[in-house]
């Protein structure tokens, strides 16, 4: 049972948090600026997930998630003022299979329900170096990414549905400090396109590592509306530290497009 469960396990993350540029446009000094990005992140996974004492491989495309997706939202919130910029990054994520049991000597059980959900976020500050009037924006971040993992069974059986949690549900959190920087610049005398890139590096003293690159661009519709596109590169590593049956571990590299539709406030 438990080696069927964890390739699908894994999956949740595939939309995980990130911080898309959001209707980029030149700040404009001792004016506030707010923006919100409802987001996508269409990624492949390869790594391997652990529970216990067993391993599995991970390789699975976008389409394998969208297969399973019962809820998804995410979004990105951006505001600042002047050289300074905050974001709140937050996604939740639902995801659900079902298992025959048919092929397991396992009286009275017909199917297991796995149920996965997953919360991820950001809080993060930016400052910008160069001057405002500057096209090229090179900011320095630093903040906390949070992340969540939770896994329950629904048993059917013949009398009925029975809940348990004899049968390797879980569930995990853990926050990583976050550093890193960002760039952006607009494209055109009229500013209706730009690029952008940022690089993060988060680390626990304990066993947590992250690496995550994203580069791309976009386009600013109007001076309300915008559509955001990157490319993103996640290669993150974890272990709760503890022993035996509830050892849990990922080790995972996510690479896919993101997109976003940006709203300015």
């Amino acid at each position: 049972m438990m080696r069927s469960r964890i390739p699908f396990v894994v999956l949740v993350i595939s939309m995980a948090v990130c911080a898309p540029a959001a209707l980029a446009q030149q700040a404009e000094a001792d004016k506030w600026f707010f923006r919100v990005t409802p987001y996508l992140w269409a990624t492949d996974l390869n790594g391997t997930n652990t529970v216990g004492i067993v391993t599995v491989p991970i390789d699975a495309p976008f389409s394998d998630l969208a297969e399973n997706l019962d809820s998804a939202f995410s979004v990105h919130f951006e505001f600042g003022k002047n050289r300074w910029t905050g974001a709140i990054d937050w996604a939740d994520i639902r995801l659900k299979s079902a298992m025959s049991m048919d092929d397991l000597t396992i009286i009275g059980i017909v199917e297991v329900d796995s149920r996965f959900s997953i919360n991820m976020g950001e809080l993060w500050a930016s400052y910008r170096f160069t001057e405002l009037d500057n096209r090229n924006a090179v900011e320095l971040l630093f903040g906390l990414r949070y992340n969540r993992q939770a896994q329950d069974l629904l048993v059917t059986s013949e009398g009925g549905i029975v809940e348990t949690d004899l049968s390797g549900g879980f569930d995990e959190d853990w926050v990583d400090p976050i550093i890193g920087a960002r760039y952006w610049r607009p494209l055109g005398k009229k500013e209706r396109f730009w690029v952008n890139a940022r690089v993060d590096l988060s680390a626990r003293v304990s066993s947590d590592e992250a690496v995550n690159i994203q580069f791309g661009g976009g386009w600013n519709i109007s001076k309300l509306v915008g559509l955001a596109f990157q490319y993103r590169y996640l290669d993150m590593e974890y272990d709760n530290g503890e022993s035996g049956a509830d050892f849990w571990a990922l080790d995972l590299t996510q690479q896919g497009v993101l997109l976003g539709v940006a709203f300015r406030l």
